[in-house]
């Protein structure tokens, strides 16, 4: 090989290289006040990482269940395993045991470095056949102009990394495309595949994803592309494919039937500020808040100059290649109808987005406006890169004011470097910024609960998911943002601000209790063994938001009732949480004493678990949830004077095994699980009894854990256990 080969192969290799550290540089440098800040909690931050290093590989497990068994006495959602290929990418580290500090700062910067670079590649191949030599400089300038905007920058404050990186992929995934239909290699087509399995994560970005496929297959007029990654793809996706088609009909019932005609105004732009991307979702002036009048006044000029040179080349289309002809008049419609989505119902041809909306009922899909602003961003990112092209060549100089363009575009980006935390003010009662809290001590006691193996159920008072944290010793500032501590927990926990079934109305009576009657937890204490709750936390450092009671909070009263009940103790009390436990507690799976046929409903359960009739442990059959199995509740005993003794264990949320002892006759087991007529129970093949002295000689072995003495055995009890047969395994 000749120097002059050699170099110019190491040239091209040491020009990629300072490409990828001119990414990195950027994506370090716009969030530098938040990745080198010592807060966790923000709205994106908390929302995605749990604030603990022990629960991050639950937001990866959870993933492979369609069935959650953490809030509000489980819920079923055929999207979760859709999940898996992001929160793949997403959750990694976690593997390694890394801090839940790092895992935020790395998803981070990896969506914004991904996208930028991405893009790059993507905006390179385009303006590769017009042999310009600014062409790594244009897709520079391309790549800065696709990230760093008002959808980006927003996404990270209400959104979620979810959704961010699945976007980055969706330039690999054009770029990818491209190349395969210019050279037929499987490698490209390897890495389509692979770029739309990762954007599939999010259903909203798939169908970007094939819309995007179908413009390119059609203007390469490669419909046997089209064919093939569809079949392979929808192959690869039966994992949820399959779920989701045997559940259609819950889905359809639950997902795709709300009416999210209000939202098509209330949550909207106005046709000007959609136009130039000005604003998010729910009128939030993002930009107003973040940079002020003054350079806001400058950042609306400039961006009326980038919608001008958006639009600007399909005005100028006989100058580009044949295929980019095609390119451009797609994505200019797809760039058109973006604005008609995001604008919502409002005027003009508001009555056409209603009209969708009343009659496709899979757009409901999209029932947030902002999630259209991903056609918006790639489409005009690409026709905006494809300008630059033209007067480039037309003059050369012309770069730098494009230069100019981006880097103005981006003003929220460089000029804060912390997404808005200190710029951005509330709207209403909620604030609007990815405000950063820093969690106190009594906070990790609350999530070192998930430490105990012990399977029982939490609630906090005020009992709330998405809350208001308020300020405290270490942190200065409120914020508004739902508590991933609870949310990716292994301990169930109840919040009356989740879900809108018939359940909220008994939670929101029982919020309702706790600021207001004395004798709340000794009257309600039969109930609570329902729900198998455990322990109760008071926590002085948050306020709800979201709850009916809000006007009604009064979490001295609940302090005060809590301290003084004779059905609780109080296990610590650390600055702002305080953790009680419950006297009486009965697990999650248990042998009822006494059955209870009643022909009231759900939202009456407090009246019946405080009748006289009513005792723990108590089987309650509410009929009308049973039409179908009154012969065998009949067939019951009223009460039951001697109970089997139960082993189970958890396996998985949709799996528990139990072994039951010494059963004599038909006998009701109670699962505190929220009903689903897809819980079964079978009978499985006795698993052969490991030799009594076996488990002895283990016995010698076992340790009491540090924390569990209330819950666990020690050697003596379980060495009775083993002697008596009611423990089989260890």
């Amino acid at each position: 090989m000749s120097m002059k080969r050699l170099f110019i192969k190491y040239k091209k290799v040491f020009s990629e290289t300072g490409i990828i550290f001119l990414f990195l540089f950027i994506s370090v440098f716009v969030l530098s006040k938040i990745i080198y800040s010592e807060y966790l909690i923000g709205r994106s931050l908390d929302f995605n990482i749990p604030p603990q290093a022990n629960l991050i590989s639950n937001v990866l497990n959870n993933s492979f269940f369609n069935w959650s068994d953490i809030n509000n006495g489980g819920n079923r959602s055929p999207f979760y395993p859709t999940l898996i290929p992001v929160n793949l990418l997403l959750f990694w580290p976690s593997l390694l045991g890394t801090s839940a500090w790092l895992v935020a700062r790395y998803q981070m910067v990896l969506s914004v470095f991904l996208s930028l670079y991405f893009f790059f590649l993507l905006a390179r191949e385009l303006i590769k056949p017009y042999k310009l030599k600014e062409s790594s400089f244009i897709s520079i300038i391309g790549a800065i102009f696709f990230v760093l905007n008002n959808y980006f920058f927003c996404e990270l404050i209400f959104g979620s990394n979810v959704m961010f990186l699945t976007f980055a992929f969706v330039p690999l995934l054009i770029y990818t495309v491209i190349k395969y239909f210019e050279n037929k290699s499987s490698s490209y087509f390897l890495l389509a595949f692979v770029a739309l399995i990762i954007i599939s994560s999010t259903l909203q970005h798939m169908a970007l994803a094939y819309v995007i496929i179908f413009v390119l297959a059609f203007s390469y007029k490669d419909y046997r592309f089209l064919l093939k990654i569809v079949f392979f793809h929808l192959l690869a996706s039966l994992y949820w494919l399959v779920p989701l088609f045997i559940s259609s009909s819950e889905v359809a019932g639950s997902e795709l039937s709300g009416n999210y005609l209000q939202n098509l105004t209330v949550s909207s732009a106005n046709l000007v500020r959609s136009i130039f991307n000005a604003e998010y979702f729910s009128n939030r002036n993002i930009y107003l808040s973040t940079l002020g009048k003054k350079f806001l006044f400058v950042w609306l000029i400039n961006a009326a100059v980038i919608f001008s040179a958006v639009i600007f080349s399909l005005f100028k289309i006989r100058f580009y290649k044949k295929r980019h002809q095609v390119l451009i008049f797609c994505f200019s419609i797809i760039f058109v109808f973006s604005l008609l989505l995001v604008k919502g119902a409002n005027e003009p041809f508001g009555g056409i987005v209603k009209y969708l909306y009343q009659n496709f009922p899979l757009i409901n899909l999209f029932r947030s406006l902002q999630r259209y602003l991903s056609f918006y961003v790639i489409s005009a990112s690409i026709l905006f890169t494809l300008s630059m092209v033209y007067f480039v060549k037309l003059n050369r100089k012309t770069i730098y004011l494009f230069l100019i363009l981006v880097i103005l575009n981006a003003m929220p980006w460089w000029l804060t470097r912390d997404l808005g935390t200190d710029k951005i003010t509330t709207v209403g009662k909620i604030p609007s910024f990815l405000g950063q809290y820093k969690l106190t001590k009594g906070n990790f006691n609350l999530y070192h609960l998930n430490d105990k193996f012990l399977d029982f159920s939490i609630m906090t008072i005020p009992p709330g998911f998405s809350v208001k944290f308020l300020p405290t010793n270490v942190t200065k500032n409120e914020l508004q943002g739902g508590d991933s501590g609870l949310a990716y927990g292994n301990k169930r926990f109840y919040a009356t601000d989740l879900g809108m079934n018939r359940f909220k109305r008994v939670l929101d009576k029982l919020e309702l209790g706790m600021y207001t009657e004395k004798d709340f937890f000794e009257k309600n204490d039969r109930l609570f063994d329902l729900l198998y709750i455990r322990n109760f936390i008071i926590r002085e450092d948050i306020e709800p938001i979201n709850s009916s009671n809000s006007n009604n909070f009064n979490i001295e009263f609940a302090k005060e009732s809590a301290l003084n009940a004779e059905t609780l103790k109080k296990v610590e009390q650390t600055d702002y949480v305080t953790i009680l436990q419950r006297k009486n507690f009965l697990p999650k799976i248990f042998t009822a004493t006494k059955t209870i046929q009643s022909d009231k409903d759900l939202d009456q359960i407090q009246e019946i678990t405080s009748s006289n009739e009513y005792s723990s442990r108590s089987a309650i059959f509410l009929l009308g949830q049973n039409e179908s199995k009154i012969n065998q509740i009949s067939q019951l005993p009223e009460k039951i004077d001697y109970t089997p003794i139960l082993e189970y264990k958890k396996i998985n949320p949709t799996k528990y095994r139990i072994i039951v002892h010494g059963a004599k006759d038909k006998f009701p087991l109670i699962f505190s699980e929220t009903f689903h007529s897809n819980w079964k129970v079978y009978l499985e093949k006795p698993e052969q009894r490991k030799d009594k002295e076996k488990l002895l000689a283990e016995a010698s072995d076992y340790k009491l854990l540090e924390g569990n003495e209330d819950d666990q055995a020690v050697r003596d009890e379980l060495i009775d256990y083993i002697n008596r047969g009611i423990v089989t395994s260890l």
